[in-house]
Formats: structure tokens, sequence, C-alpha cells
């Protein structure tokens, strides 16, 4: 495996620790939580442009990004919008599963293996099911989202996009079928 491969792969695996971001504002109370993660992404979002006007290469970038915006900014673009607008709840299960579902993805698809899709998608419905069990107790709508959830992300990751990454659509578009079943269920 190649170096720019394991970095790629332990980028995700570290996807879910990214949820402890929603505790830094119990930490440092005085900061204005939604204006630093703003900038943090702006910032972010400046040094990819940069990378790309100025043909900057990175460990662990694919040569498709070049020329366009990286997979890690699209993933800092999601997180972003999960830290603004969705519950650390919602949150955990999407970064985890983008964390080891989506590698998994990648590697089975690859690798021509029988147990793609029907494997990642029995591991991405049994995580976001323990969590959501977790989080809200064994009903029929943490059951319900589980599933919802489960599907919304494996579409969302077997789009190949030259406009938008699955690192996006993986945290984003679950988030959002979480947000809409919870929300209908109220």
């Amino acid at each position: 495996m190649d170096r720019g491969k394991i970095l790629r792969r332990a980028v995700h695996l570290s996807a879910p620790l990214f949820s402890l971001l929603y505790f830094v504002p119990e930490i440092v109370p005085d900061i204005d939580w939604h204006l630093a993660v703003v900038i943090i992404w702006g910032a972010f979002f400046v040094f990819d442009i940069l990378r790309r006007r100025f043909k900057w290469d990175f460990p662990g970038l694919r040569p498709y990004e070049m020329e366009r915006m990286s997979a890690a900014a699209w993933f800092v673009s999601a997180l972003a919008i999960l830290l603004l607008f969705f519950p650390f709840e919602y949150a955990l299960p999407v970064l985890l599963g983008l964390g080891v579902v989506d590698p998994l993805n990648g590697d089975l698809r690859r690798a021509g293996s029988n147990l793609y899709p029907l494997a990642p998608s029995l591991l991405y419905f049994a995580m976001t099911l323990a969590l959501l069990f977790h989080f809200f107790g064994m009903t029929p709508v943490v059951l319900l989202a589980a599933l919802a959830a489960t599907v919304a992300a494996m579409g969302a990751e077997s789009i190949r996009s030259k406009v938008v990454d699955d690192d996006f659509l993986m945290v984003i578009v679950p988030a959002v079928v979480l947000a809409v079943v919870f929300a209908l269920a109220a």
C-alpha cells in the first residue's frame, strides 16, 4: 500500500474523532463557536484554492484533486455544516460511517468482492442503529432512521461526480435524512 493510500485511510479512520469538536464550546465558553467554525472552514477553503492555483502537491492527494477541490476540503465543508446545523447525535453516526465504511466500500469494490455492497451496508446499519439506540432508545423511529441513513449513505457513496466528492455526500446526505426522519416523527 502506498504512503498516499495509508494517509487517506488514516484520515478516514480519524473522521469520528472530529465529533469531539462538539465539546469545544463547553471547554472554551468564551469563543463565538459559530464564528470560529466559519473562520476555520474559510481558511481551509482559501488554502485549498491556493493549493490548486499554485499546483501544490501533498501526500494523499489523488491526481484528479490537483485540478479540483480536494476530498479533504469537501470533508471540512461537510464537517462545518454538521457542526453548525446538526446535533452531535446525528454527527457521530455519519462521521463513523465515513471513517470506517467509506474506505471499506472502496477496497471491496476495487477488489471485485462479492461482499460489496452488502457487508458495508450491514456494518453502517449496525453502527448507526447502535449509536441511535444509545442516544434515543430503541423505537421504531430509531430503526427507521438507521435504515434510511444507511440507504442514503450507501447511495451517496456510490455517486461518481466531478462536481462533489463522496466525502461530502456521505456526511451531509445521511445527516439530512436523520434530521428529516426524526422531525417527521416528532
